[in-house]
């Protein structure tokens, strides 16, 4: 689970690590180093005094959160207290070398939302995982039109998508037409009622 309400993001990112680097998933279970490497992220997490796995899981979301946020709006920090910013999530987040783009995802426009789910399934059947972006509707004001929550998408299923939701620390269940505006408080957007954003591998270049 995520350590607090502001690093559902950092937990997000940190479930993607583990699931790519195979050193770090060794280092959160154990504690201990394949041969003579400890990835710098764990390293950095060892300096906050990680010694029991769960020490270990949430060390690892305080440092990814402070990378995240750190020089977020140019020269300046990111309020801790607003959560991962979704432009950071995408240079922010490392997995098996590959580079990130960040991508607003209009949910009123059913094309839109189409292409996003193409390319997040396509994603997900190379292996590799999508964080999204959740929130609400304008009728609860400004501050739940802006992006809320981060939980990751983990494989593409019949009828939709298998989601990370770190708030609850669980994989719930995600049918596609629930990435649409509009419905219900849905637990596998964290209680959010609507997608915002993806956060999806950059194409390779030829």
């Amino acid at each position: 689970m995520q350590v607090d309400q502001t690093t559902c993001g950092a937990a997000v990112m940190a479930m993607m690590l583990m699931t790519g680097d195979p050193f770090v998933a060794a280092w959160v279970a154990t504690g201990r180093s394949l041969g003579d490497h400890l990835p710098s992220e764990c390293a950095a997490a060892l300096e906050l005094g990680a010694r029991t796995i769960e020490e270990r899981w949430q060390s690892l979301q305080r440092v990814l959160h402070r990378e995240a946020t750190s020089a977020a709006l140019g020269p300046l920090p990111w309020p801790r207290a607003y959560g991962t910013p979704p432009w950071r999530v995408d240079n922010a987040t490392r997995f098996a070398g590959l580079r990130f783009r960040g991508a607003m995802v209009d949910d009123t426009d059913g094309e839109r939302v189409a292409a996003a789910v193409a390319h997040a399934s396509a994603a997900l059947r190379d292996g590799i995982p999508v964080p999204m972006y959740t929130g609400g509707d304008s009728s609860g004001g400004l501050d739940h039109v802006v992006p809320r929550h981060v939980v990751l998408l983990t494989a593409r299923t019949e009828a939709g998508f298998e989601v990370y939701e770190p708030s609850s620390g669980r994989v719930l269940p995600l049918a596609v037409d629930r990435l649409l505006g509009g419905g219900p408080k849905e637990p596998a957007l964290g209680h959010w009622t609507r997608v915002s954003w993806m956060v999806l591998p950059r194409p390779r270049k030829r």
